[in-house]
């Protein structure tokens, strides 16, 4: 009986530890129609990225700084969590002035993955897109902070700055 009992534990303690050990993911894709010019959406986004203080659009849910808007420049975002303040380094990427950027996080970063942003002109206006994928490993009380409250708070107050936008343009 207490070889069995010690034989379930080792079983119970390994799979726990692959568990653990697995590649989880993130994934969302956020889809947002709206009638702000597409020359006037590209400037709020990428001053978002620059000094997202000073954005009308981006939430206020996490604070970005990036030297400079070109591929490659090192993004810093600082999210204030349950469990503190956290920095962490993105990469800005693949940029098609006026129409998309991606960005990726950064050595250092709990994820990895990628995040493109694009804009798609319709004939009501346009249709801003904002999908990636992060993945990670073990466990962190950030991904579950990220997965549980700021994907849901970010998108939604994205949503609400640019209806609040729109009634201003």
């Amino acid at each position: 009986m207490r070889i069995v009992f010690i034989g379930l534990t080792i079983i119970l303690f390994v799979l726990g530890f692959l568990l653990i050990q697995s590649e989880k993911r993130i994934y969302f894709d956020h889809q947002i129609n709206t009638k702000i010019p597409s020359d006037v959406l590209w400037n709020e986004l990428k001053q978002g990225i620059l000094d997202s203080g000073n954005s009308r659009i981006w939430p206020e849910v996490n604070y970005v700084e990036t030297p400079e808007f070109k591929s490659g420049a090192k993004m810093v975002v600082t999210y204030t969590t349950p469990f503190g303040i956290k920095k962490y380094p993105y990469t800005l990427e693949n940029i098609r002035d006026g129409r998309f950027f991606a960005y990726s996080p950064a050595r250092g970063h709990p994820f990895t993955g990628s995040v493109t942003v694009e804009i798609f002109p319709t004939t009501a206006g346009n249709y801003l897109q904002w999908k990636g994928v992060y993945k990670y490993r073990g466990f962190s009380m950030f991904s579950l902070y990220y997965s549980m409250f700021f994907q849901k708070q970010f998108f939604t107050s994205l949503d609400e700055n640019i209806k609040k936008m729109e009634s201003q343009v």
